[in-house]
């Protein structure tokens, strides 16, 4: 075995999820797979995905490609999010439960944020391909567009799987 005194070094590798499979019922869609195009950064997610519904992705890819052509593009920092807040559930929380509601912001051709006046031609931009494409914004959060008639939508609970992760850790020993 070891002898004392020798340093040993080992690698651990922990496989934290092993399922990548989407389970959610057939009306959502990961909107990453439906169109790569449209970056996805959702904070504080545990399952880092953007889930909408079904209806909302062509309409969201049509806003991405919009903005393609003008060297802008699409980023989604909040969709579907499981109805778990109850009674204390403010309004913006139960329009993302539904599924057809999304923050959104703009970014540049490579992905990366921008700022001051790109920011506001790109977002102004944003703006009105989302309601060519029949989305609605709240006055007091215009990053956030609903689809219309998005009560008709029911309130969802279902967590979508976590994508899968590796762990690494190396480390060295003394025995």
């Amino acid at each position: 075995m070891f002898q004392k005194g020798e340093n040993v070094t080992y690698l651990v590798a922990v496989l934290l999820m092993t399922s990548q499979a989407f389970a959610a019922p057939e009306e959502f869609v990961d909107l990453g797979a439906f169109d790569a195009s449209i970056k996805v950064d959702i904070r504080g997610e545990r399952n880092g995905r953007c889930i909408v519904h079904k209806k909302m992705a062509p309409s969201l890819s049509r806003v991405a490609q919009v903005l393609k052509l003008q060297n802008f593009g699409l980023k989604v920092i909040k969709c579907y999010k499981a109805s778990t807040a109850g009674a204390q559930a403010t309004e913006h929380e139960i329009r993302h439960s539904r599924g057809v509601s999304v923050d959104i912001t703009a970014v540049d051709k490579t992905g990366q944020p921008m700022f001051g006046p790109s920011l506001d031609k790109a977002m102004e931009l944003a703006k009105t391909a989302m309601t060519k494409e029949k989305f609605q914004s709240l006055s007091w959060f215009p990053e956030h567009y609903d689809m219309d008639e998005w009560k008709s939508f029911p309130q969802q609970n279902f967590s979508p799987p976590r994508k899968t992760r590796v762990a690494m850790s190396a480390r060295a020993i003394w025995i």
